[in-house]
């Protein structure tokens, strides 16, 4: 009977330590209404976990006017399971936002960006539309380990207001957000 209460009384001892060693925490964000959620221990995998889902958004500037001047968006690629985003570029010409997207299929088959991934751009809380003709690089097989390039545009509301650039996975993975401050 003793060891009974003694293996009881050490095992809720154990259980009761682990519990003040973490805590749970759920936010929104205000931009793209996604939520996320953390959890905070003292361990080294958790401070990995945290410091990957708080760079699932970066800022950038992007001067207006600089004619033929592409400029990096990304500050590095973006892996997920099915797809790499490894660069972002853009300009601003004639009231278009212009970016070339390089990519990296890492499925096992050719795939279809459209099938593996999503872009949406916004300004002033508005979904931009992309150009006629533009989606056609979306559209276009890209074999297995192969990187492609994708050229599209998008009209601006105005060159004063900030971008916000979303990439979504077909799979539902945590989205990635890029907020590029017009200069």
């Amino acid at each position: 009977m003793f060891k009974k209460t003694a293996i009881t009384a050490l095992l809720l001892a154990t259980m009761t330590l682990a519990a003040c060693g973490q805590s749970a925490s759920t936010t929104t964000d205000p931009d793209t209404g996604s939520k996320s959620s953390t959890s905070k221990s003292e361990s080294s995998a958790s401070k990995i976990s945290e410091e990957a889902a708080t760079s699932s958004a970066q800022s950038s500037n992007l001067r207006v006017g600089e004619q033929d001047d592409e400029q990096q968006l990304l500050t590095q690629s973006i892996d997920w399971k099915n797809f790499r985003l490894n660069t972002i570029k853009g300009e601003i010409d004639d009231n278009k936002l212009e970016l070339e997207m390089d990519w990296t299929n890492r499925t096992t088959e050719s795939a279809k960006f459209s099938s593996l991934g999503k872009i949406q751009v916004f300004q002033e809380d508005k979904e931009l539309d992309l150009l006629a003709g533009d989606d056609d690089d979306f559209n276009e097989d890209v074999a297995a380990d192969s990187s492609e390039d994708a050229d599209i545009s998008f009209n601006l509301i105005n060159t004063n207001s900030q971008i916000v650039i979303k990439i979504t996975t077909a799979d539902g993975d945590e989205p990635h957000v890029v907020n590029v401050k017009l200069e």
